[in-house]
């Protein structure tokens, strides 16, 4: 009986066990084909990717010049106006500094100019005083 044991065991390790490990490979050689598959997709999409971003990098960066052209052309623009709306700044401001002056001129001579009236007026009062006596 030891020896019937002895080829059962003899026959299971021979014959079974390559056959498990053939059913086995069998099994998961299909996934790793799948995996295979999977994993040259993979790298195929990886470097179209790459050169994606590479095409992108090099379509962000035409723009960034383009915009920084563009960015101090606008500047160039902004600053003679500016300069220009300073300069009528002054000119308005100085304006109306001569106006303010040449208002108090006026009055200054508004009140001379009453006061010599009233002058003009008391003198010829006194003097029509003096006639009528």
């Amino acid at each position: 009986m030891s020896e019937t044991i002895a080829t059962f065991v003899f026959f299971i390790i021979i014959i079974l066990l390559p056959l498990l490990s053939f059913l086995i490979y069998l099994k998961y050689k299909k996934a790793l084909k799948e995996l295979a598959k999977t994993k040259k997709i993979l790298e195929e999409s990886q470097k179209i990717r790459g050169i994606q971003v590479k095409a992108r990098t090099r379509q962000l960066k035409e723009q960034a010049e383009t915009l920084g052209e563009e960015n101090v052309e606008k500047t160039r623009v902004l600053r003679e106006r500016l300069e220009e709306l300073e300069k009528f700044h002054r000119l308005t401001v100085g304006r109306e500094l001569k106006m303010i002056m040449l208002k108090k001129e006026v009055k200054k001579m508004e009140a001379r100019l009453r006061e010599t009236i009233l002058e003009f007026e008391k003198n010829a009062k006194f003097s029509n005083k003096k006639r009528s006596r």
